[in-house]
This record gives C-alpha cells, structure tokens and sequence, in this order.
C-alpha cells in the first residue's frame, strides 16, 4: 500500500491495483475508486512513477511488471515476461525501471 494525504493506492491478491482519491471519497458515497485490472495473478508491489500519481508500475506473481495510466486505469507497458519463474519484481530510480524475478 502507498498513501499520502490525498491518495491511497493498493496492491491485492485478487490481481488488482486500486487507486482512491480521498477528497473524492470523502465527499461521493458513490465515489468506488479507479480499479486497475490485467495482473492474472496476485500483485505484490506498486509504486507511484510520479508525484502526482498519474501513472503507476506493479509487479505480479504472473511474472510480469506492468505500468498503468491512473486516471484511465489502462495499462500502458508492460515488461519481462519471467517464464513463470517465480515472482516479479521492480526496482526504480528516477531514470531507469529494471524488471526482474527471485
């Protein structure tokens, strides 16, 4: 989970990634978040790309790092199909995403 005062981004086991503007939340009961689907299996890592979280990278146990245009909740790239071999990983610094697997 990453959150900040305006925002609350979480990875699931149910192969999601959900993005919560929280003024939104606070002020729309009909307000349900933005739903990023496309992992087929378990995400375990996210991260912003950005400070305003407008775009979004998640790895999965599908062996895939996959970054996601929040507002649409598409997937933009994707990257390092890891064969299956265990789970996929990211590490990021501002210029570089390197895509990996344990």
């Amino acid at each position: 989970m990453v959150w900040d005062e305006s925002s609350v981004l979480s990875a699931s086991a149910d192969r999601t990634i959900r993005y919560y503007d929280l003024p939104q939340l606070e002020s729309d009961e009909e307000y349900n978040g933005i739903v990023m689907r496309g992992h087929t299996q378990g995400v375990n890592q996210i991260k912003r790309l950005n400070n305003s979280c407008t775009r979004v990278v998640s790895s999965s146990m599908d062996g895939t790092t996959r970054i996601w245009d929040v507002a649409s909740g598409v997937c933009t790239g994707e990257f390092g199909d890891h064969d299956g071999i265990g789970i996929s990983r990211f590490a990021m610094n501002s210029n570089y995403l390197m895509s990996y697997s344990d």
